[in-house]
C-alpha cells in the first residue's frame, strides 16, 4: 500500500515540479512515504523471520514423535 502511495505522489511531484506548485508539500509527503515504506519492510522481514523460527519449532516436534 505504502509502495503505490509513493508511487502516486512521486508522479505527482513530477507534475508539480512542472508547473512549480506546491513542490515542498509533495516532497515532504513523499519523504514521510519512503520513511513509512522502510519500517513496513523491517517489519515484513521481522515477521517472517518469527514465521520461520515457528516453522523451525514444529518441523523439531514433528521429528520428536
Amino acid at each position: 500500500e505504502a509502495e503505490g502511495r509513493l508511487s502516486e505522489l512521486e508522479r505527482q511531484l513530477d507534475r508539480v515540479e512542472e508547473t512549480g506548485a506546491n513542490a515542498p508539500e509533495l516532497a515532504e509527503a513523499v519523504d514521510k512515504l519512503q520513511d513509512q515504506n522502510e519500517q513496513l519492510r523491517k517489519r515484513i522481514e521481522e515477521g517472517r523471520e518469527g514465521v520461520e523460527r515457528l516453522l523451525s519449532r514444529i518441523r523439531f516436534l514433528e521429528n520428536q514423535e
